[in-house]
């Protein structure tokens, strides 16, 4: 597959989990140490792998393609493992659980997360387990930065004030 998107011109960054396969597009593709440094370079990855474990290895593990991805980024999976796997990893990479439980579309915290740790407010860590021993995907951590907490703290403050009612409205509990 890489070798005909090459000859039909387009600019390639690979990465496969046997460095030999990689290396034979040295000549017609950039050779990329990880899967995460792939995806940094990528607007559209591509996946093709032999099993579920392997799929999410490569796209949910340490240095995995989901940790390169920029926003915006399409990732095709033409792996041969059937549709639960593709449907993990899309579900783990886009927060749908998330989503659905805050009544937000398909496909918007994956993107606010992203936006909000390409402008140093969070910052992210993949959980360090064995998915295989696990039975489930790495989960990914996100925790704010003490820039994002000191600008979410007044962004709040500011939300409340711009909400807050008059003492003269409040239930006789609130008065303060």
């Amino acid at each position: 597959m890489a070798g005909r998107l090459s000859k039909a011109g387009h600019d390639l960054v690979v990465w496969s989990r046997t460095r030999a396969h990689a290396a034979a597009l040295a000549g017609r593709a950039e050779v990329a140490a990880s899967p995460a440094e792939a995806g940094s370079k990528a607007e559209v990855a591509i996946t093709m792998l032999t099993d579920g474990g392997a799929l999410e290895e490569v796209v949910l593990g340490r240095d995995g393609l989901a940790d390169g991805l920029g926003s915006g980024s399409l990732l095709i999976d033409m792996s041969t493992t059937g549709p639960a796997p593709a449907r993990k990893v899309a579900k783990e990479l886009y927060g749908v659980e998330i989503g659905q439980a805050a009544g937000l579309p398909s496909g918007t915290v994956h993107p606010i997360l992203a936006r909000l740790e390409t402008v140093g407010w969070l910052t992210s860590r993949w959980e360090q387990i064995d998915p295989r021993i696990e039975g489930r995907p790495t989960r990914r951590y996100y925790r704010l930065t003490p820039d994002g907490l000191e600008l979410a703290r007044d962004a709040l403050a500011r939300a409340y004030t711009a909400t807050a009612r008059p003492a003269w409205l409040r239930p006789l509990g609130e008065q303060s």
